[in-house]
């Protein structure tokens, strides 16, 4: 067995907290070497996490939540930041000078490079800004060797990691100047926040747009394709998103035209090949779709897969690419795991259940977990 790690999340209240918690238990069932040290909440220090998240009831041995100034940091391995947009900088500044801790945030206060369009998008000042070049995006397949050397790993938003999976490999046989983006979202990915457009009357039976004039994730993914062409800026994407009436899960859809002008047959099988390209050797959690088949996001629900799909679109050199993930899985507390693994030098598939083919549904049944851990075993 492993090093036994000490992790702490912070946030442990909220979706993308509990998440985490139920990957954690996976990999603790599976590999024995996580020791969750630490829960953290403001609004419910002093609770138990069963009475945040009933789900939890029956798992012995977790901590009581607290807030994140009364936990011990001295000899804790990662801390998980799942707080919400603004408030982890302070945290992170203070965190920083524990030399031997490695944190992970899933919140957007470390993903742009650019401190202008932090300011843009998020509209107040960024708060460590003398910590924002350490940290390192966390795209896990497409930016694992730097994630490897990293202390503080910017997770990347659910919408931008559905999309730059997608699209980012491509970027060298598409025009970016013809990009739009059509995307849709479960009720999850808003938070557990209570606002009344989110309640189950206003969000059940109905499918809206919302976000129009500019989703924030959509700086992401400029970032992204810019750093990918090695430019300093790319031409506004088109990018809408889509609150579906369903718990979790994203379908992101993204309309390209090739650069080669390639049609039909030959303009999926470049993309194919670009896939195969980046993803052959990237390990379990990206699978490319054979040619006509799409994905759904009930195949993602609950795990930390991306699908991918390619088809031609009637217009000549253009194709229609599918990606769909689970928001609070590949889009946040999975690919938080991935990256912890990549830091700590692990491969990152290690300890998830779905690797050894044994994940479906909620991923955490405990025959699943029994059986990976018997195939890590053997």
């Amino acid at each position: 067995m492993s090093k036994v790690l000490r992790v702490a999340i912070l946030g442990a209240s909220g979706y993308s907290g509990a998440e985490l918690l139920r990957y954690l238990l996976l990999r603790r069932r599976i590999t024995g070497d996580i020791d969750i040290v630490a829960l953290t909440a403001s609004r419910r220090a002093g609770d138990d996490i069963s009475e945040v998240h009933p789900q939890f009831s029956f798992t012995s041995g977790l901590p009581t939540m607290r807030r994140w100034q009364d936990v011990s940091w001295e000899g804790i391995d990662v801390a998980f930041c799942a707080l919400p947009h603004g408030t982890t900088q302070e945290v992170v500044s203070e965190l920083w000078h524990y030399k031997d801790l490695r944190i992970i945030d899933l919140s957007a206060d470390f993903r742009l490079r650019d401190l202008g369009e932090y300011r843009r998008w998020y509209g107040k000042e960024h708060g460590a800004p003398d910590l924002q070049s350490s940290a390192v995006y966390g795209l896990s397949e497409l930016n694992g060797e730097k994630i490897g050397h990293a202390r503080l790993v910017a997770n990347p938003g659910c919408y931008a990691t559905t999309v730059q999976l997608a699209l980012l490999p491509l970027a060298e046989i598409i025009d970016p100047s013809c990009i739009s983006i059509d995307a849709k979202s479960g009720v999850s990915g808003a938070g557990r926040n209570l606002r009344e457009d989110l309640l189950y009357c206003e969000s059940n039976e109905d499918f809206r747009p919302y976000a129009v004039s500019g989703h924030r994730h959509v700086a992401e993914i400029e970032q992204g394709l810019a750093m990918r062409l090695g430019v300093s800026s790319v031409s506004p994407i088109s990018f809408i998103p889509h609150l579906a009436p369903m718990s979790r899960g994203i379908l992101a859809s993204l309309y390209l035209r090739l650069r080669a002008g390639a049609d039909g047959a030959d303009a999926v099988s470049l993309c194919l090949s670009a896939y195969e390209k980046a993803y052959g050797n990237a390990g379990s959690f990206i699978r490319v779709l054979e040619a006509g088949s799409v994905p759904s996001v009930k195949l993602v629900a609950g795990t930390n897969r991306c699908l991918l799909s390619v088809v031609a679109d009637r217009r000549a050199g253009y194709v229609v690419v599918f990606s769909a993930t689970d928001n609070l899985g590949k889009g946040a507390a999975g690919q938080a795991l991935q990256n912890m693994n990549l830091m700590l030098g692990y491969a990152d598939d290690y300890g998830f259940a779905e690797s050894y083919g044994f994940a479906g549904g909620d991923g955490f049944a405990a025959d699943n977990a029994a059986a990976a851990a018997a195939a890590l075993a053997s």
